[in-house]
């Protein structure tokens, strides 16, 4: 891949070490980035913004572009309507600390991209490859790859200490 030759746009984010729980650092670590971490350009939907999907977003751990992250675009929406823009991706980011602050970078604008395959080594699985099962939609996806869970019976109302739940399901 020739990344990140053609990506028009790039902004640094950064994790405040005072952010960090615990103590030292964590290796392949993965973050979540949301709307509140990403410049209202990259989401807007006008000229300089990242294509609606996120197909043409990378992640560097590097401002130059030469090491790439592995990310998994769970959701990306682009609009010019700032309630309609939607932003939840994970990234592999390979430290994080609680001594010092760590940057990365995410790279944006390039037509023509689309999204990593799931299991190419900067896609959604090389997140997850620490984990047995991740999953973002109640567990009918697992995001690393491992698994994939089946429905045992069919939906259920069940009674818990706070309230009465809306079609209990069990994974196996």
């Amino acid at each position: 891949m020739a990344f990140p030759t053609g990506w028009a746009r790039k902004q640094k984010i950064t994790i405040q070490s005072s952010e960090v729980s615990g103590a030292g650092s964590y290796s392949n670590f993965p973050v979540l980035i949301t709307l509140d971490h990403l410049n209202s350009e990259i989401v807007d939907g006008g000229l300089n913004s990242a294509l609606n999907g996120g197909g043409d977003i990378r992640f560097s751990s590097d401002s130059v572009g030469s090491t790439q992250l592995a990310c998994e675009i769970v959701e990306f929406v682009v609009n010019a309507t700032s309630g309609s823009r939607k932003a939840s991706i994970w990234v592999k980011v390979p430290s994080i600390s609680t001594s010092f602050n760590t940057d990365f970078y995410i790279w944006y604008r390039k037509s023509g991209e689309s999204l990593p395959v799931i299991s190419d080594p900067f896609g959604r699985n090389a997140v997850w490859t620490d984990y047995p099962f991740v999953s973002h939609d109640g567990g009918k996806t697992d995001s690393t790859g491992n698994a994939t869970p089946t429905e045992i019976g069919s939906p259920t109302n069940a009674i818990g200490p706070f309230g009465t739940s809306n079609g209990a399901r069990e994974w196996a």
